[in-house]
């Protein structure tokens, strides 16, 4: 994930075995759910279960997963729909 390790790995930790399209469509999926999302029907999305000190037992599948389905949804809603983004710390 870029720009997500502590002290900002240098390009090579960054890219890893991606190539440059790879790279470029990970960053897109990235762009608008957070670490979770709330949908209007009360279901949960997520990558994993949050622990303490804001350390989670997601793993690159699960972000992925996540990722998958909760851009699915958020393309699946209607124009006209608000979204909120909530920034909560524990």
């Amino acid at each position: 994930m870029a720009y997500r390790r502590f002290f900002f790995g240098g390009p090579e930790d960054i890219f890893d075995h991606l190539d440059r399209d790879e790279y470029v469509q990970q960053c897109r999926d990235q762009a608008i759910p957070g670490w979770a999302t709330l949908t209007h029907d009360g279901r949960w999305l997520s990558p994993g279960r949050m622990g303490w000190f804001g350390m989670s037992d997601e793993d690159p599948q699960s972000q992925a997963d996540y990722l998958t389905e909760a851009n699915a949804y958020l393309d699946s809603l209607s124009g006209d729909m608000w979204l909120v983004t909530v920034d909560c710390h524990i």
